[in-house]
């Protein structure tokens, strides 16, 4: 459909609704009974956000997780690619909102999964995770960065 995807096209609401849409086709081969809470239609990623809070639509609750997963795999690579000792942190509107998804463990989950031979996995379990939930963390990071070019100049 989109060629190569990035992890921006997935961590994300977009990205959400992308892999709600994949799990309601998905779901109409391999478990029916689903179906029934979502009626194969479309839905923004906010209604799919409120739907797996609320636990009232159990293929929203598997896109919430599958979506934490795959950004807590990818955290989990980075930290290996980059040995982040001091931690590796998730930021992101969408993440804040979602905290109860997110401690329900998937994104830990993906970030700990086991990536090859057992050394890598002991040193994911020693690298702390942070989610960032002040939703003003890219402007307080903008104004930052501006005060130090300032600073420079």
């Amino acid at each position: 459909m989109c060629g190569h995807c990035e992890i921006e096209q997935v961590a994300c609401g977009s990205g959400l609704e992308l892999i709600y849409e994949f799990l309601q086709t998905d779901e109409a081969a391999n478990r029916p009974d689903l179906l029934a809470h979502s009626k194969l239609k479309k839905k923004k990623a906010a209604e799919i956000s409120a739907a797996a809070l609320a636990g009232s639509d159990p293929i929203a609750v598997e896109a919430v997780d599958m979506m934490y997963a795959i950004v807590g795999a990818e955290a989990g690579a980075m930290a290996l690619r980059c040995l982040a000792q001091g931690g590796v942190y998730i930021a992101g509107g969408i993440t804040p909102k979602l905290l109860p998804r997110v401690q329900a463990g998937a994104l830990l989950e993906g970030f700990l999964m086991r990536k090859g031979r057992a050394p890598f996995h002991k040193i994911l379990s020693e690298t702390p995770l942070f989610v960032i939930t002040n939703e003003q963390v890219g402007q307080i990071g903008a104004r930052e960065f501006a005060k130090r070019l300032l600073a420079t100049e």
